[in-house]
């Protein structure tokens, strides 16, 4: 009897795709193997892989999921850490759900939160997630390979595109909107909580 092929792909953080490489190799049931080529896999498993993933491929597998750095539907897309930052959410997460056709829209099996902290960067909130997803990842394994897990759905939301992030990057006119003079200048918080204005000077 032939083995179901396992394949986790990861491309933009490969120390948590190694993990859970390792986690998967040392978990795997019987019946079950690692596969070191994508396209051989019957599951194949995301974890930040960052490359859209065919129509044909996904038709050609068993199972297609992927553990996206956001929460869905809100957060669809790139930069989901700095957008919830950006948007003052509260809250930022991991979301494990199936692959369509469409980007990060397949129906959810899970959704793990964490708090945003006040100091939170959107590197200090993506590393913390990534021990989040870990978790997920450990406690989902054995229910995607034998598929023993409900979905809810995944309609609505925000698409966010890397380009959309570049853009935000640029506050000058934000700046220039909040610059009055006798008026309170733009401002941010240092580390120690301190205001920081920000004058604009324009010709």
């Amino acid at each position: 009897m032939s083995l179901t092929k396992v394949y986790i792909a990861s491309s933009r953080m490969a120390e948590i795709g190694d993990m859970c490489t390792e986690y998967a190799a040392l978990h795997m049931p019987e019946g079950y193997e690692i596969c070191h080529d994508m396209h051989m896999c019957d599951i194949f498993i995301s974890v930040l892989y960052d490359t859209i993933i065919s129509d044909k491929f996904i038709k050609s597998k068993k199972l297609c999921v992927n553990f996206h750095p956001g929460i869905l539907p809100e957060y669809r897309g790139a930069g989901a850490y700095s957008w919830a930052i950006i948007n003052k959410e509260k809250e930022a997460g991991v979301t494990l759900h199936e692959i369509d056709y469409n980007i990060d829209s397949g129906p959810i099996i899970s959704i793990e939160k964490t708090l945003i902290h006040p100091t939170d960067t959107s590197e200090t909130l993506f590393l913390r997630c990534m021990n989040v997803l870990y978790d997920m990842f450990c406690k989902n394994f054995h229910k995607i390979l034998f598929k023993q897990y409900s979905t809810s759905s995944n309609s609505g939301g925000n698409i966010y595109l890397r380009k959309d992030l570049d853009n935000a990057k640029d506050i000058s006119h934000i700046i220039r909107g909040l610059t009055f003079s006798g008026k309170e200048s733009a401002y941010f918080y240092d580390h120690e909580d301190k205001k920081v204005y920000i004058d604009y000077f324009g010709d």
